[in-house]
């Protein structure tokens, strides 16, 4: 084998050790060297330090970051992904009638009028606040059974005359199923007299006389449903319950306004609802309504909206509650609205807060906070 030198070898048979000699020829002579006897080379420069020997500027971290270069062209897109399932729409489903209740879903069951005895069961699985309404006409002599589900407080009971229409709501509130009843408005309580203006509400309300009795006031229907589902008819009344969760829903008249004396009126569904004025009749947040009055659901306390600040007061006289006062009505008199309600279902008013120098143009407003929520019966007189 040709010899060659050290500087020529690429690769040794093994790794070299300290105690491997290594033959050296000098004049003739051979000489074994142990690898451990070899002079030690000096350490090269880094290739930093090269680069700063060539001019750059920067310690080691800024010469590394001077090494990344510029980004690369984009690539192509990818292919779209698989489209996904479509969602499935908030609506009230038509049933037909039945006394198995199941509050899976919403649904509205056909109407009945009663003409036997009737015992409701709850079936199925319920969600909470998933309702099952039915209008039922009670024929004055079968009285349902409604034992296994709790009455709501808003409720007013079975209404056992012949005749009368039964608004029933099924419900599960989370703990238990629950039910609550209202009648439609057949007839309509006379306006008061306004009170004297009053800044400041009185600290104990009395009852607003009542002048000669008025004709029935018209039905109204508030077009705008945001979050918010529409029931009855004209001859009974339209119900606005929301269909969302939180004060995003609403609904609210965009074409019939109180421009003159008049009011509006309604029965709370349950708590956590709002029956008001705004100055534009567009949809919009409670916190955009101008003044109404509000069942709060932490302590079933009624409550009234301050004028332009969409927040709530609480409540302003001390001696209302609900569901002790089942009815509700904003009553405007010239430039004043008074807000009043009832214990009696409209027989007597009494007038529990004033909002003066409303001379503006009003929109009937409705709301809820938790799905089922909002207003039931809704009506109003002087709406134009």
């Amino acid at each position: 084998m040709a010899k060659k030198k050290i500087s020529q070898l690429t690769t040794l048979p093994s790794p070299v050790a300290d105690t491997d000699v290594i033959p050296i020829v000098s004049g003739g002579t051979t000489y074994k060297v142990p690898v451990s006897e070899l002079p030690t080379g000096t350490d090269g420069k880094s290739a930093y330090q090269v680069a700063v020997d060539n001019g750059f500027v920067g310690n080691a971290l800024a010469w590394l970051e001077s090494l990344k270069g510029s980004d690369g062209v984009d690539g192509s897109d990818g292919a779209d992904g698989s489209n996904g399932t479509n969602g499935t729409d908030f609506n009230y489903s038509t049933v037909e009638f039945s006394t198995d209740i199941d509050l899976s879903a919403p649904k509205v069951m056909e109407a009945v009028t009663v003409s036997s005895a009737l015992t409701f069961t709850l079936i199925g699985t319920p969600q909470p606040f998933k309702p099952t309404y039915v209008r039922m006409t009670a024929d004055g002599v079968n009285t349902p059974d409604f034992s296994e589900f709790a009455e709501w407080g808003s409720s007013l009971g079975w209404n056992n005359t012949d005749g009368v229409l039964n608004n029933v709501t099924f419900f599960h509130d989370g703990t238990e199923p629950c039910i609550t009843i209202l009648q439609s408005l057949t007839t309509a309580p006379a306006p008061s007299p306004a009170p004297s203006p009053s800044p400041s509400p009185s600290p104990s309300p009395s009852p607003s006389p009542s002048p000669s009795p008025a004709p029935a006031p018209a039905v109204a229907r508030l077009e705008i449903l945001t979050g918010a589902v529409e029931s009855g008819n004209e001859t009974d009344g339209y119900n606005y319950l929301m269909s969302t969760d939180g004060w995003s829903g609403s609904a609210v008249s965009a074409q019939n306004s109180l421009a003159g004396d008049g009011y509006i009126e309604c029965v709370f569904d349950k708590v956590n609802g709002i029956l008001g004025f705004k100055t534009v009749g567009e949809a919009g947040s409670y916190t955009s309504w101008n003044m109404g009055v509000y069942i709060d659901g932490a302590s079933n306390t009624p409550k009234v909206v301050v004028a332009g600040s969409g927040g709530n007061t609480p409540n302003v006289s001390g001696s209302f509650s609900f569901p002790t006062y089942n009815k509700y009505r904003l009553r405007r008199s010239g430039t004043d609205v008074f807000v009043e309600t009832s214990s009696d279902n409209g027989s007597t008013w009494e007038s529990v807060h004033t909002y003066t120098g409303m001379s503006m143009e009003l929109f009937p407003a409705a709301a809820g906070y938790v799905t089922g929520d909002g207003i039931t019966v809704f009506r109003a007189s002087g709406l134009t």
